[in-house]
């Protein structure tokens, strides 16, 4: 059996441009996570249920960033030969490898009938840009679509490399066709890597629903497409782009969150908080032994959002006027530069009164609207795989009254787009013609992107639905459209240059999350002290 553990060293070629790089990988200084709870202030001293919103969020600016090891994994079934799909996808490889920095890696697999890698894993230098760049140029079509054999010959090369410690990996599968070769890739384990795939062509070539599996099999993976027109640009470009800024400014790996329910006194009575529920999209949950359940994220880009919906059961009090009492605690744990961090857990508190005033948040309110809208948005999917377009529609319809009707303090912009979402899929359901075509790829895109709560390219829609997409992502769309109308090399922005910007918009982005947490640590600590100066005073 053939081994693939030839993938390059990280050398340092240049101590201007890599400090820091290179022999001591896990001592990067990646920025951390931040945590928020938002709920309302006081609520009722009866037994009632309480939603909670967890919010975890990438650090501000991600200078810092670990390397990433990416295996591009390419159709070159006899299809791409159609519509100068073949050359529209080189020309996406060569924008995707010149933005690649020194301190990442790619290798480069094809398919067709069988699968071949076609470079081992190399530091992406400037002479590897411009070797690997031939090799993706040169290649040719051939027959047939096994894509289960380039999808396993990708997750042995990551498998079997011997630089693996502090640096995040990928997989991005590209296909345009339907599996006609082979065992169905769907079917193969992927629940420690990141696979992210890419339909391309018509709806009616590939099969979006196999690439939707395949990236939902994946611990953090998403689906997304790129559609084909005669001319000779394409939105190929633009929609790796936006995969590959995420990749590009990964701030943690393995990252999990555990929320645990509370245990408080209330005048001298011991309380408990009960979790009921947990809304958290379709990633990995687990119900421990004490109640308390993990949810597995995995990486975490710069400047991207989890979000936490938590539905506790409190207990009956007896409050004479209102009392604070601790309902939730949030713990994290995930890798910096491959070291373990565990922060302090954050705890949250609600006062329970007899006569609650507050309100719910507007971020709280807009996270349950956008879950209830995702579940519309299944069944509407469901519908129409079964070709009743009628119901379908009816369920988008209602969908966005609701968004419509709902109302909000100011201005909310992940509902705005949400909405715009929804008219677009129900422009794409009308029929099912239009569904096979666009409908179908662009409703299994939103399902996925929404489960993951990250974002996906949506064909020519990639710069009109940017839901969960982050600064990086508007940066790199931009770079992406410019690149297709005028494809040289040398006209692509390095990441390096990128990071300037960001680091120089916003000098503190590193040091804000450790900041805060710091001056938390401190008002803890201030108030214990309180605390024992009062106790000792009788």
């Amino acid at each position: 059996m053939v081994t693939y553990n030839d993938d390059e060293p990280i050398q340092v070629i240049n101590e201007n441009i890599t400090t820091g790089l290179g022999v001591v990988v896990d001592k990067f200084k990646v920025g951390v996570i931040e945590v928020k709870i938002e709920r309302k202030r006081d609520v009722t001293n009866e037994e009632t249920k309480f939603p909670v919103l967890v919010e975890v969020t990438g650090a501000a600016n991600g200078k810092e960033r670990m390397g990433v090891d990416i295996i591009a994994v390419l159709d070159i079934s006899g299809s791409m030969s159609q519509q100068n799909k073949l050359e529209k996808m080189k020309r996406a490889m060569i924008f995707l490898i010149q933005k690649l920095s020194q301190n990442d890696r790619l290798s480069v697999v094809t398919f067709a009938s069988r699968a071949d890698r076609v470079c081992k894993l190399r530091q992406m230098t400037a002479d590897a840009k411009v070797e690997v760049g031939a090799l993706v140029n040169n290649l040719r079509t051939t027959t047939n679509t096994n894509t289960a054999e380039g999808l396993k010959m990708a997750l042995q090369i990551l498998n079997d490399r011997n630089l693996k410690e502090g640096r995040a990996m990928a997989i991005m599968l590209m296909s345009d066709g339907v599996q006609n070769e082979g065992p169905k890739a769907e079917t193969i384990p992927l629940d420690k890597i990141p696979v992210h795939t890419f339909g391309f062509g018509s709806g009616k070539d590939y099969n979006p629903a196999a690439l939707e599996a395949i990236a939902k099999n994946s611990i953090s993976g998403t689906f997304s497409y790129a559609e084909v027109n005669d001319s000779e640009t394409s939105n190929l470009s633009t929609v790796f782009s936006q995969c590959l800024a995420g990749l590009l400014s990964i701030v943690v790996q393995d990252l999990t969150v555990t929320i645990q329910p509370e245990d408080d006194t209330v005048l001298g009575v011991l309380t408990k908080s009960v979790i009921q529920k947990i809304f958290a999209g379709d990633y990995k949950k687990t119900t421990n032994a004490d109640g308390s359940v993990t949810i597995i994220f995995g990486d975490l880009y710069q400047q991207e959002v989890r979000k936490i919906v938590v539905e506790f059961l409190l207990p009956a009090v007896v409050v004479k006027t209102s009392a604070d009492t601790k309902i939730i605690g949030v713990k994290r744990s995930f890798k910096v530069g491959g070291s373990l961090k565990n922060p302090r857990p954050t705890v949250g508190t609600v006062t329970r009164t007899k006569t609650p005033s507050s309100e719910e948040s507007d971020k709280l309110k807009a996270e349950i609207l956008r879950i209830e809208t995702l579940e519309t948005i299944e069944s509407a999917i469901e519908k129409a795989e079964k070709r009743d377009f009628v119901n379908a529609t009816k369920l988008l319809t209602d969908a966005q009254g609701a968004l419509d009707d709902a109302e909000f303090e100011e201005p909310n912009a992940s509902i705005d787009a949400l909405k715009q979402e929804v008219d677009l899929m129900l422009e794409y359901m009308q029929d099912g013609d239009i569904y096979e075509k666009k409908g179908r790829p662009f409703a299994m895109c939103s399902r996925t992107s929404h489960g993951r709560q990250r974002f996906a390219g949506r064909g020519d829609d990639v710069k009109n639905v940017r839901s969960f997409a982050t600064p990086r992502m508007d940066t790199f769309l931009e770079q992406a459209e410019a690149f297709e109308n005028n494809p040289d090399p040398n006209t692509v922005t390095s990441v390096e240059e990128d990071e300037k910007v960001e680091a120089s918009a916003d000098p503190l982005g590193n040091l804000a999350p450790s900041l805060i947490q710091y001056l938390e640590d401190a008002i803890e600590a201030l108030n214990n002290i309180r605390l024992l100066i009062t106790q000792s005073r009788g």
